[in-house]
Order: C-alpha cells, then structure tokens, then sequence
C-alpha cells in the first residue's frame, strides 16, 4: 500500500514550476505564503486546468500543516512520487530473503506450494537454491496453498495487458510471470515454452489478451518483457521444463 507522501502531487499541469515556486517560498513569512497560494490559484484557473481531473496537497512535515489543497480528497491512482517512497519503505522493512515456499514431504511425494515470491527463475536473480532443494526429490506435486488473491491489483487498466510492468500475481510465479524475447546478437525467447507462440511481426500490440499469443517486431534491437496469462496447468508445465522431470497439480497440501 503506497505510503502518504509528504510532497503528493496529482495530475496537475505547470507541476514543474509550482514546486519551484514552493521551494523558493518555503520558510518564508506568511505574506510570501499567501502569495505562494494566489500563484497556485491562478494556475488552477487556467484553461488547461480546468479541463483535467486533477488535484494538488503540499503538506509541511515540519509544522505538520497543509500549505495548500485543492481536490486532493479526490480518489486518484498513485502518482510516481508516492512509489518511490513505497519503494523506499520495501527496501528498509523486507529482509534480504523471503519464504518462497511452504512444502510437506509425505510417502514418496514433495508437496510444495508458493507465497508470491517473484523471484523465482527472474532473469535478474541467479539464486538457485530452491530449484536445487526442490529437485533432488522424485515425485513433486503443486499445491494451490494459502495463496489468495487476484491476478491482476486494484487500480490496474485493463489495457495494459501487454506491458512489461503489469504482470499477474500468482502462488508461484516463474520468470516473474513474463516473456522475455531477445533479438540481439541472436533471436532468442525465454522461457523456451514459449517459442512457438511468438509471431516475429510488428502488430499494435505485444500480446492478444485472452491467450499467450505474443508478437515481437523482427527489426527491434532491445529486449522486450511481455506478461503472460498464468494458470495452475502452465505452472505445472514451465516448473517441469525447469527441473526436467514431471511435475503434478494437487489441490491441497497433506493434513490440510
């Protein structure tokens, strides 16, 4: 959940140059203050503003008062600078290492089931601990765990699918629960699953929406990340192609 950030600024245009208005009358008498907020006011009655939903709070954490606010109780999604506080908050709070999975060992079967933990085959971690533990058993089964919430989060649009920054929750995500598709030095698709589902063409879209369908265009020279649809049957699959042995779908870990 974003934190309340003490400098919250929303959709509003001209935003470079009110908060160098603010920085440069900040601290000052209540005569340069009140001329601070007629400035803001004026702005606020531009045309260009008038015509945009948005909204504006400049809070002073020190007196702990609002310098000025106009439709900030309004529900917006979260700005940018609300998410690098959000960020900033993570990286002090969450230890380095996470529970990445629940398991019980019953007859001859491992029984695992996932927590979200995204890291799992994530092109930027090179941590295999997990992969190790979990293939040095026979028989391993996937479970759908305590595991409970939906694909996709609150606030998201539907319409960005296909973005590199918008991929599904899951149990047990895998390859952060994206396609990752190179074209330089060699065309190459990862996870390898997906090879024969990438049409090399260029299209509007980097996905179809209802199926893992990808398009890439042949003459990109970056790498492209696509989200793909994620359900228990391609976990299963994807998770055996990684552990080269079978993997299968249990509704629920033993005892439970």
């Amino acid at each position: 959940m974003p934190l309340k950030n003490p400098l919250s600024t929303i959709i509003q245009p001209n935003l470079p140059l009110l908060i160098l208005i603010y920085l440069m009358l900040y601290g000052c008498s209540s005569r340069k203050q009140r001329m601070f907020q007629k400035v803001l006011e004026r702005d606020h009655k531009e045309t260009a503003a008038i015509h945009h939903f948005r909204g504006i709070m400049i809070y002073d954490p020190e007196t702990r008062d609002t310098l000025y606010s106009e439709y900030s109780d309004r529900y917006f999604t979260p700005a940018s600078n609300a998410k690098i506080f959000t960020l900033y908050a993570a990286l002090r709070l969450i230890p380095e290492r996470i529970p990445a999975l629940r398991y019980n060992f019953e007859n001859d079967t491992l029984f695992i089931a996932g927590t979200g933990d995204p890291t799992l085959m994530h092109p930027y971690f090179r941590d295999t601990t997990l992969i190790h533990f979990v293939k040095s058993y026979r028989n391993i089964a996937v479970v759908e765990g305590d595991f409970r919430d939906t694909k996709l989060g609150p606030g998201w649009a539907w319409e960005d699918y296909d973005g590199y920054y918008a991929p599904e929750r899951s149990a047990l995500p895998l390859y952060a629960n994206v396609v990752r598709i190179h074209n330089v030095p060699e065309f190459r698709v990862i996870p390898e699953y997906f090879n024969d589902s990438v049409r090399r063409i260029s299209f509007t879209m980097n996905r179809k929406r209802d199926r893992n369908s990808f398009f890439f265009d042949p003459s990109r020279g970056d790498t492209l990340d696509i989200p793909f649809l994620t359900d228990s049957t391609l976990t299963n699959n994807l998770l055996s192609g990684i552990l080269a042995k079978k993997v299968i779908h249990h509704p629920h870990r033993p005892g439970k």
